[in-house]
């Protein structure tokens, strides 16, 4: 029983058949090694200067004449055949400065092969008894067996403490960017979302305008057609205006022409009227001169000559009215041209204001067509809106729950 040792250290000595004979059989090489140490530290570190990644790690981490002392001292102490705790932390340590300047196990495990070689060699050189060289060797393979065993398992100890280590940073840096993300996240939500509610107000507002413009356009149309329609009764009655002027201006000339008539049946009243006067005066005359016996005849003759008068009188006030009627008439017939020209300038007018009152009405026809897009587009924004809100709620309760996730990670 080998004194010093853990349990699991002895089950691996007992396993490799490491017993007290071997370590007799150490004591017996060590001479040997003391004897060749220089030789197969040159040996060991000859081959591993050649590796250029080996000798990047020796110069930056020490000096070849600092490395061979170390190796003497730690061969020197192998052979010693005592295999206890202070043994075991040392080959721990070494393990530990090799994990720390970067040697990886594959060239630990070539460089151990070599210095493994060497020593073997060295036993079947100086060792002519080829039994006893065998179980020197024997020996030597075992107790070299449990430096690797040793060191090898420091090295996994130590891969998984790193491992470890890096699992644990990355876990602290995970929960830290995780939580850094569902706040921003749970942030960016809360600003959406009032950005949402501001936006879907705001479009509700311009949805009402647009709602009122609509209205304003229908009324606006309704209000056109009426005006056009009324333009329409306006332009009939122009019509029968100018159809009533035109027959008034017939009347008119029939009128005038009526008068002509009458003035010149005047003008023959008045010829007969002085041809009347001048026959009573002849009458007086003959009377005058027929004495007592024309007494009679004189006084019919002075009655002939007043009615000649009272005519020639009532004639020339006819012949007045006639003639302020003709100017009267030339009146109305120049009223009733202009009025005419009116008509006829007003239903030029009704004609553009038609015109224009149609064209109000295909716009607004088309305005409200459009109208009617907007607010479809409207409330297809107002309901992506809406999804938006709802998708934003979702995700700050999943930021709520990504953060809790990487709290308990």
């Amino acid at each position: 029983m080998i004194l010093g040792v853990e349990r699991q250290l002895a089950e691996q000595l007992s396993m490799i058949g490491f017993t007290e004979e071997d370590r007799r059989v150490l004591e017996i090489v060590k001479p040997i090694m003391i004897g060749h140490i220089d030789a197969i530290v040159e040996a060991f570190y000859s081959s591993i200067t050649q590796v250029p990644a080996l000798q990047k790690i020796i110069a930056d981490n020490s000096t070849i004449d600092r490395l061979r002392t170390t190796l003497k001292q730690h061969l020197l102490e192998m052979f010693d055949g005592r295999i206890d705790d202070e043994y075991v932390r040392k080959r721990l340590r070494i393990a530990e400065v090799h994990q720390r300047i970067g040697l990886e196990p594959k060239w630990y495990i070539a460089s151990f092969q070599n210095l493994q070689g060497a020593v073997l060699d060295l036993l079947h050189r100086v060792l002519p008894d080829r039994t006893q060289a065998l179980i020197c060797c024997k020996a030597v393979t075992k107790l070299l067996n449990f430096e690797q065993q040793l060191v090898i398992e420091a090295y996994d100890r130590k891969n998984i403490e790193e491992r470890e280590r890096v699992h644990l940073q990355v876990r602290q840096e995970v929960k830290r960017r995780i939580g850094l993300v569902s706040e921003e996240l749970a942030a960016l939500a809360e600003q959406t979302n009032a950005s949402t509610e501001q936006l879907a107000a705001s479009s509700g507002h311009v949805n009402e305008l647009f709602q009122r413009g609509a209205d304003m356009s229908h009324r606006t149309r309704t209000l056109a057609a009426e005006g056009a329609m009324q333009v329409n009764e306006m332009d009939r009655r122009m019509e029968k205006i100018r159809d009533r002027s035109s027959a008034m201006e017939g009347s008119l000339s029939s009128l005038a022409e009526s008068s002509g008539q009458i003035l010149s049946i005047v003008r023959i009243v008045q010829d007969i009227a002085g041809k009347t006067k001048i026959l009573s005066l002849n009458a007086s005359i003959e009377a005058a001169r027929a004495g007592q016996a024309g007494a009679g005849f004189a006084v019919v003759a002075r009655e002939v000559k007043k009615l000649s008068e009272d005519t020639a009188a009532a004639v020339k006030q006819i012949d007045t009215l006639i003639r302020l009627t003709h100017t009267h008439i030339d009146e109305v017939v120049g009223s009733n041209e202009e009025v005419r020209k009116f008509v006829e300038l007003g239903q030029r007018q009704s004609e553009r204001v038609l015109f224009t009152f149609d064209h109000i009405l295909e716009a607004l026809q088309s305005s409200i067509a459009e109208i009617s897009k907007v607010e479809t587009e409207l409330d297809s924004l107002l309901r992506a809106i809406g999804e938006i809100g709802s998708a934003t709620a979702r995700v700050a309760v999943s930021a709520d729950n990504l953060n809790t996730t990487a709290q308990n990670f």
